[in-house]
């Protein structure tokens, strides 16, 4: 278990568009937890996810991400966007088409008045600044060619929002000037600013990675621990505003957190139990002969049981190295990834529910039970499923 009572942290918030509802997923997990931050610095998304954080405000945060729309970060029409992600515009007028396109080119970008309007709204930046949580970002400035870092007393009043946009500022936005300059993506510069808090003398940081695109600034990592929290699956794309990928983000990294914090197992399920290669090994030493004989029969042949007598043997040596390159896993996979990916893969495909607090026994015992009453409806990987109930009816 990661161990974060009686410590202060500072966080980290990666860039990287709209898959920063990720981010508020693991806010929410950091606050049920109780996890004492002291600093958070961000860029881009996370620049914005991190001022909201410092505003303690995870319902307006949450409120923001559940109801985000194309309309309300750029000056255009959510259906036309929609079409094209669709790709439907066979759909739409061809009037309406036009004139959605002819804004584009005719702003030479996207128009953002939509977020500027938004940032003005939900950001409080008296709130900010008496916050014992302190704050900071990244932006690079075009004007003068050169990057820049400000936590919150850099900041002069009343410019929170202006540093904001800046920090957000796609190379598809329109080209507009802030304070007189002009601004890109923090993530030219540094996309995850870890070297922020290191150099604020930071020794513990929680950085919540997003996949994002961009530069990262090295820094002296000796005696910082650094704690990752990463999506190992697709958040999808910069610019998506699929609202049920949005809601699924925000599962993943809460569940992620929990998972990490928690000491929790499972890739795709949060399984809060945790228990040793030997509690693991026993489960599959359990298995009838029969199951084993008849799994090795479907996946390696009648070669693969030849010269065994003894059923133990049988698994360790050659059912959980076959078993293992059937899930394609590594070839140093533990007896733990082994079962879970098991378990996982056909909890999948029966579809039951991912985003839970599971035992592995209760897991299991759900899983058995719709395999007793045949509810798998899909035929993908249906090797991998039978593999499942080969081993575990």
């Amino acid at each position: 278990m990661v161990d974060y009572k009686n410590k202060r942290f500072g966080l980290v918030f990666e860039g990287g568009g709209t898959r920063g509802a990720y981010e508020i997923g693991v806010w929410k997990a950091i606050e049920e937890l109780n996890i004492q931050i002291d600093a958070v610095v961000g860029t881009s998304i996370g620049a914005i996810n991190g001022a909201l954080f410092v505003q303690k405000d995870l319902e307006k945060a949450l409120e923001i991400w559940n109801n985000i729309r194309y309309s309300k970060v750029i000056e255009i029409e959510d259906r036309l966007m929609l079409s094209l992600e669709n790709n439907q515009l066979r759909n739409l007028s061809i009037s309406d088409a036009i004139k959605g396109f002819s804004e584009i080119v005719k702003n030479k970008g996207l128009d953002i008045t939509p977020l500027k309007k938004l940032l003005e709204e939900v950001i409080d930046e008296e709130v900010i600044r008496e916050s014992p949580v302190d704050f900071g970002l990244t932006t690079f400035n075009l004007t003068d060619m050169q990057a820049e870092e400000h936590m919150i007393d850099d900041i002069k009043p009343n410019c929170l929002v202006g540093y904001l946009l800046a920090s957000s500022y796609l190379p598809a936005f329109k080209a507009e000037r802030i304070f007189g300059k002009r601004f890109i993506d923090g993530a030219f510069h540094n996309v995850a600013p870890i070297s922020m808090l290191v150099n604020k003398g930071y020794k513990d940081i929680i950085v919540v990675r997003i996949h994002g695109v961009g530069i990262e600034k090295a820094y002296d990592d000796r005696d910082v621990n650094v704690i990752e929290i990463k999506a190992r699956e697709d958040l999808g794309g910069l610019l998506e505003f699929d609202v049920e990928k949005i809601k699924k983000n925000i599962h993943l990294g809460y569940y992620d957190a929990k998972r990490i914090f928690m000491n929790g197992s499972g890739k795709k399920y949060f399984l809060s139990d945790h228990h040793t290669e030997a509690y693991f090994l026993k489960q599959f030493l359990k298995l009838s002969k029969r199951s084993v004989v008849r799994t090795l029969l479907d996946i390696g042949g009648k070669s693969s049981i030849r010269g065994y007598k003894h059923k133990e043997r049988l698994i360790c040596e050659v059912l959980l190295p076959l078993v293992g390159k059937e899930l394609k896993l590594k070839k140093d996979a533990s007896y733990e990834d082994i079962y879970v990916e098991l378990l996982e893969n056909a909890a999948e495909l029966l579809k039951i529910e991912r985003f839970k607090h599971y035992t592995f026994k209760e897991l299991k015992m759900l899983v058995n039970q719709e395999v007793e009453e045949g509810n798998l409806e899909t035929e993908k990987d249906k090797a991998l499923y039978e593999i499942y109930v080969n081993l575990f009816e």
